[in-house]
């Protein structure tokens, strides 16, 4: 990401921090999900993202585009849904779509998702050699079942590691190429640095 992309960032620290603590998540595994998640759109600067993001939704609502992934912490409208129902008391009232323009919005729900992973990945053994806030990432990225899997049987595959590590834009925009965006390890790096730990 460059350096403006990051430094435009840092305004979130505060909200992040303090919404981490309303999920009781770890405020580092947030900054950097949400960093590696918004890493390509918020490098073009805010209008892009909302241009895109809205598109994005229309086109769904028109049905010529199935599940898009909108706001800071690029969510799909059912894990939305399912992470509403579950914290009423901080998502009454509030819908999917606002997630393109309200960032604190799209924080919150991107920790309270984070901390329902977290509970269904405290049931099971951690066989892989993946710290816990790493396979919540991979669960953040592939699904619950996924970061269950990968969990379980302790192989760190293609996707999980693609995830972590970094990887290729898939439609890179002019200016990316040859370029990849850091991975979750990367981001996660900065925002102990950002916290302390």
């Amino acid at each position: 990401m460059p350096p403006v992309a990051l430094l435009s960032h840092l305004r979130y620290n505060a909200q992040v921090a303090v919404i981490a603590h309303w999920a009781g998540i770890d405020p580092r595994m947030l900054l950097a999900i949400l960093l590696r998640e918004s890493a390509v759109m918020k490098s073009a600067g805010p209008f892009p993202l909302l241009v895109l993001d809205g598109g994005l939704v229309s086109l769904d609502k028109l049905g010529l585009r199935e599940n898009p992934s909108i706001g800071m912490g690029q969510m799909r409208e059912a894990v939305y849904n399912r992470t509403a129902a579950g914290y009423p008391e901080v998502f009454a009232g509030r819908r999917w779509e606002e997630l393109m323009y309200d960032d604190t919005l799209a924080i919150a729900a991107t920790a309270y998702h984070l901390a329902d992973l977290r509970q269904s990945l405290d049931a099971v053994s951690n066989n892989s050699p993946l710290r816990a806030d790493q396979l919540l990432a991979v669960g953040y990225n592939g699904g619950e079942s996924y970061m269950l899997k990968v969990a379980k049987s302790g192989a760190v595959t293609g996707d999980a590691a693609k995830y972590l590590s970094g990887r290729s834009f898939v439609f890179p925009p002019p200016w990316t190429r040859g370029m990849s965006t850091p991975g979750y390890d990367h981001y996660y790096d900065l925002a102990s640095a950002m916290y302390g730990g």
